[in-house]
């Protein structure tokens, strides 16, 4: 084997294993591109990022709410809509970077931030992504039929997750946390936090899990029989087991709002 064939060889098994254990060349590393509609705001579309393993999304906003959809396809669409003062339009920008593996979406604002301009951010996604931080100041988040890991927050919003079947990470500094969950195992964990909102969490009837939950002021509403022998029973605060114990860790906090705790039917 010539000297060339040979370093043809070790420089493509070079390329390849690059590629493998985690290449992170950019697909797309850009802003997004709007065009005007009638209705005084400004819309982007990417309609086609593929991945051909499951993405990791995140997602830095400012001022202006985030919704996730899941689908049944290996790509992802995003749409950027923006809204108010058309004059500061060009002074805020979308960027996306994204890799085989991962999507990162944030705002950027070429003055001091202001809230005359709002960014809305719409993405559709394989069921399976996980979303490692959807993050905004001013918005609420909303996510359905994502069944990957979900972290996000938001200042001031309201956070609504919809048909999970992963562990999950919410905090709102001011605005209700709503959560349905279709299916819970052991590993999953399940952490709702507010200052100022109430919580409410409907899980699956034959769900096994470790319950703590408690608020400053408002009451605690569950559906299920909590054994508490070695908890804590009190109208604002409930620690102790549903079903057959272990299982999923559920952590549910509000310094002010009530916490209502559902069985899905």
């Amino acid at each position: 084997m010539g000297f060339l064939t040979t370093f043809a060889l070790l420089l493509a098994l070079f390329i390849g294993l690059a590629w493998f254990f985690g290449d992170e060349s950019p697909i797309i590393d850009r802003s997004v591109l709007y065009a005007p509609t009638e209705d005084d705001e400004y819309v982007a579309s990417l309609q086609n990022i593929p991945f051909t393993t499951t993405p990791t999304v995140s997602v830095h906003s400012i001022n202006g709410p985030i919704k996730i959809i899941g689908h049944a396809h290996k790509n992802i669409v995003i749409q950027v809509t923006k809204r108010g003062d058309r004059k500061q339009f060009n002074k805020v920008h979308a960027k996306v970077h994204a890799t085989k593996d991962s999507l990162i979406i944030s705002t950027h604002y070429e003055t001091r931030y202001t809230q005359s301009v709002a960014l809305e951010y719409t993405l559709s996604v394989p069921f399976s992504t996980r979303c490692k931080l959807l993050k905004t100041t001013n918005g609420s988040i909303s996510l359905e039929r994502v069944y990957g890991p979900i972290q996000c927050e938001t200042v001031n919003g309201e956070i609504s997750i919809n048909d999970s079947k992963s562990s999950i990470k919410a905090y709102s500094g001011n605005g209700t946390i709503k959560l349905i969950v279709n299916k819970a195992t052991d590993q999953n964990s399940i952490d709702l936090t507010t200052v100022n909102g109430f919580i409410e969490c409907q899980l699956p009837q034959k769900i096994s899990a470790t319950l703590r939950a408690k608020t400053h002021i408002g009451t605690i509403k569950s559906a299920f029989p909590v054994l508490s022998s070695a908890g804590f029973v009190s109208g604002q605060e409930l620690s102790g087991t549903i079903g057959a114990g272990k299982g999923a860790l559920i952590s549910l906090k509000t310094s002010n709002g009530s916490i209502i705790i559902d069985a899905k039917e």
